[in-house]
């Protein structure tokens, strides 16, 4: 027996002429030289049907959105999707995609390492963007000003869906804005990979003056940090997890005091 809603799938998605059974019937009895059967009519219907139905499931479940994200104020997630992409969410930040993993939609702030495919291209887009590449890590960031993209490794072309025509090309180390509305994204000035230290969970200073170290941890952990002796410089490598545990060590071996406002 057939339910309801199978019926109903087939009605709705049953176009007229793809796909005749009386017809197919004729063929069959031309073919092996027998006569009408109303059982076997009723087992090529029945057939048919389950055909439709099961072929019909699996479109929709192919073609479903997934959708990754957090909604933790806090706390970055990281996800593997199927083609071994790894990407990073900032909180309150998703990824979704409908059936192929490799073109994807982001709101809020991602970092993404893409797995290299030179056959099939990585894609991230909306209704404003398209950022397209190979085997890359990246930063993607959307606010009410726009889309920011920071590369890290390897390249992108970053276009307006404006302008395709217009599209950039960002290389290590490079960044572009898309100003909401725009038609082309405009360069920024080279980055620092410690602007992407919430994703990696690594800082990296070499001979780097306390200002600029103080500045970026104070962006990464959302507080306010200064120093009154401004002329030293750091070298070394920091787990950006704790805030805590990075101030007591630059202090010792600088021989600074840094005062911290929330």
């Amino acid at each position: 027996m057939h339910t309801d809603n199978e019926r109903q799938f087939v009605f709705r998605h049953y176009l007229p002429g793809r796909l005749d059974t009386r017809a197919a019937l004729h063929r069959f009895h031309a073919a092996t030289g027998t006569g009408p059967n109303r059982r076997l009519r009723r087992w090529v219907v029945a057939a048919v049907l389950l055909a439709l139905v099961t072929g019909g499931a699996w479109t929709l479940y192919a073609h479903r959105e997934v959708t990754l994200g957090t909604q933790r104020q806090d706390v970055a997630e990281t996800y593997t999707l199927a083609d071994g992409t790894r990407v990073t969410l900032a909180p309150y930040s998703t990824l979704s995609y409908r059936g192929d993993c490799r073109h994807v939609r982001i709101r809020g702030r991602a970092y993404l390492e893409i797995r290299h495919d030179p056959r099939h291209p990585f894609v991230i887009s909306n209704a404003d963007y398209e950022i397209r590449d190979i085997g890359t890590r990246l930063q993607v960031d959307e606010t009410s000003r726009g889309t920011t993209v920071y590369v890290s490794e390897g390249s992108v072309s970053f276009a307006s869906t404006r302008g395709r025509h217009r599209a950039i090309v960002l290389s290590r180390g490079m960044g572009a804005l898309l100003p909401a509305g725009g038609d082309s994204p405009r360069r920024l000035p080279d980055i620092d990979d410690n602007s992407m230290a919430w994703a990696t969970g690594r800082f990296h200073f070499d001979n780097t003056p306390l200002p600029e170290v103080l500045h970026q941890l104070s962006a990464n952990f959302h507080v306010a940090l200064s120093c009154s002796d401004t002329q030293k410089r750091l070298s070394g490598d920091f787990e950006a997890t704790q805030l805590d545990s990075i101030l007591p060590i630059i202090e010792q071996t600088l021989d600074v005091t840094i005062t911290r406002k929330p």
